[in-house]
């Protein structure tokens, strides 16, 4: 029996541990697990590596357009490397309006970190450039004519960890190229005669487009920066476990024929006869002395069975005063 027919290795995510089974053995030492992959290097060792998740996202520097192609680029290295889990369009696009919503769309540490822990994500990739030229200036020596071109790229990947809020790794790439030839044409010259002695005359000559050389090489700058970032990144993104959002507090939504109906159902995890405390804030009639705003005091309105659950909303009776949309509904202890 050949090795690939028998090897079935998964990560078990609740214990984060590599399991290998073979008929009715059970490999569930980690570094048993790595041994084994190492000398029969049919499955890769990369399942048993530690977990990283990141958002890669522009900066919102000075060159908005070129963050973003250079963004692109190294979300599809990142993600073909298979190293790192990068966070879907759909989830960065969620992280680009809560961000928008709190500042101007450039980078920002403070809004990053409450973004990131609010979408459950640990690490974020600002990808900034510091630095981008793209010339080109034409030399003519007699009828000939040459265009050179010079590009320069730098940017910088900011690392920040969501957990403490601070910038863990700042790698930078750069490209240079200056007078590279981009294109040489030739005006030509007509036939003449000088005294006796006729001169042939030599046809124009139309060199490359000097506009499309500039832009491959503009297009080379940018994979060459790519390219050193991605490993860079990669080296440097924290390991850490999968971060989820934090579930949202279940709330009253209604009540109807003596139910009590919540906003959230199997899918946060409410079970049949779970009990919740409904609670409601309430003005306790008396005011601040430093700011002259009202206290509010936390009521307890009735206590909850949940008796039926759907996938985001659950009902149960309330025993007690009757509950009002918005109430909060907080886990009694078991």
């Amino acid at each position: 029996m050949s090795v690939q027919s028998f090897l079935l290795l998964f990560l078990k995510s609740k214990k984060e541990i590599c399991v290998y089974r073979s008929g009715s053995t059970v490999v569930k030492s980690y570094a048993a697990l790595v041994l084994f992959c190492t000398v029969f290097v049919a499955i890769p060792l990369a399942n048993c590596q530690p977990h990283k998740r990141i958002a890669v996202l522009p900066a919102g520097g000075y060159a908005r357009n070129l963050e973003q192609n250079l963004v692109n680029e190294l979300t599809t290295i990142l993600v073909n490397g298979g190293d790192v889990e990068i966070v879907d369009r759909e989830k960065l696009q969620e992280i680009k309006n809560e961000m928008r919503s709190q500042h101007d769309g450039s980078f920002d540490i403070k809004s990053a970190v409450e973004t990131g822990r609010l979408l459950g994500v640990p690490t974020f990739v600002f990808i900034r450039v510091d630095d981008y030229r793209s010339t080109k200036r034409d030399v003519r020596k007699g009828s000939k004519t040459t265009t050179y071109g010079n590009v320069s790229l730098k940017a910088t990947a900011q690392i920040l960890s969501v957990e403490t809020a601070a910038i863990i790794s700042a790698p930078t790439a750069s490209f240079n190229r200056e007078n590279q030839e981009l294109s040489e044409s030739d005006t030509g010259r007509g036939s003449q005669t000088i005294g006796p002695i006729p001169i042939p005359g030599r046809p124009p000559v139309i060199g490359p487009d000097a506009e499309i050389a500039l832009k491959k090489l503009s297009d080379a700058a940018l994979n060459s920066v790519v390219g050193e970032l991605a490993p860079k990144i990669l080296r440097a993104a924290p390991a850490s476990a999968v971060q989820r959002p934090p579930q949202k507090q279940p709330k009253v939504a209604g009540v109807q024929d003596g139910l009590t109906f919540l906003n959230a159902g199997a899918t946060a995890g409410l079970k049949i006869g779970d009990t919740y405390q409904i609670s409601r804030m309430v003005d306790s009639g008396m005011q601040d002395p430093d700011t002259q705003k009202p206290i509010m005091r936390k009521k307890q309105v009735c206590l909850l069975t949940i008796s039926e659950v759907e996938d985001s909303l659950s009902s149960g009776k309330c025993k007690g005063e009757l509950a009002q949309n918005g109430d909060l509904a907080i886990r009694s202890a078991e």
